[in-house]
């Protein structure tokens, strides 16, 4: 029980920094057991691009295209909880959370320009 306990509170964490740092629009499963957090992004988005932006900081997570035997899954992406120390934890869901954000302002910014040049 006391690996339980240490696993839980390191997936609490986690969750607790997905809900501060990313946007209400990721969404993210609750895992009742093993090391692991699926985290959905817009559809815009893919993960691939945004591990190379992270990796660009030191930090990394699995992408989950490799997840997907059809070639879906391009905004989708796995983070562990299970070596990382709680500063670690929370350092890289802060970067990962961040650029997330990023695109996400991004993405807005070029709707609003389509729509303002639209003389519809």
């Amino acid at each position: 029980t006391v690996l339980i306990e240490h696993y839980r509170n390191k997936r609490d964490l986690m969750l607790q920094l997905l809900e501060r740092y990313f946007p209400p629009e990721v969404r993210y499963n609750k895992p009742e057991g093993g090391f692991f957090i699926w985290v959905q992004l817009p559809e815009f988005m893919d993960s691939d691009k945004l591990l190379a932006e992270a990796a660009s900081q030191d930090v990394a997570f699995l992408a989950g295209r490799c997840f997907f035997v059809d070639g879906s899954g391009h905004n989708t992406l796995r983070l562990s909880f299970s070596q990382a120390s709680d500063s670690e934890i929370e350092a890289t869901m802060k970067v990962i959370g961040g650029l997330v954000t990023e695109h996400m302002a991004g993405h807005q910014g070029q709707r609003e320009q389509r729509q303002a040049s639209c003389s519809c």
